[in-house]
């Protein structure tokens, strides 16, 4: 995959973006750090980042930082051809946040998964 950085964000090592990631939200020092972070890792495909990118949906916060790095995080997933991720993506569909919603669908297209759920629930949210 190439990996163009834009919107001037700082290039961030693997281990940097990880330890971002599991520094609790409170004490970050710029409320952006989690979106910088998974938008580096998908620089970094691999299992692990996989893994933690997965954490990063299962996160039960609201808060307005996570939600942002929430849907990158599922457009990162989705461009890592993650299959394993589709139930985490499919479970975001569920989202009050219609921007993750959005980014979910796009990555489930992504990732090719069609089903009648889905389309059904696509029609529903469109409906509504």
């Amino acid at each position: 995959m190439n990996f163009t950085p834009s919107y001037n964000l700082p290039v961030l090592s693997k281990q940097k973006a990880f330890a971002l990631l599991n520094t609790p939200i409170n004490e970050l020092k710029l409320s952006s750090d989690y979106y910088k972070a998974v938008f580096n890792l998908a620089r970094f495909p691999g299992n692990d980042t996989e893994l933690l990118l997965l954490e990063l949906l299962r996160s039960p916060s609201n808060h307005q930082s996570i939600k942002i790095a929430k849907r990158k995080a599922v457009e990162v997933l989705a461009l890592f051809k993650s299959y394993n991720s589709i139930p985490a993506i499919l479970k975001c569909m569920d989202s009050g946040d219609p921007y993750l919603v959005e980014s979910s669908v796009w990555s489930l297209l992504k990732l090719k998964y069609k089903s009648s759920e889905l389309i059904d629930k696509i029609i529903y949210l469109l409906n509504d």
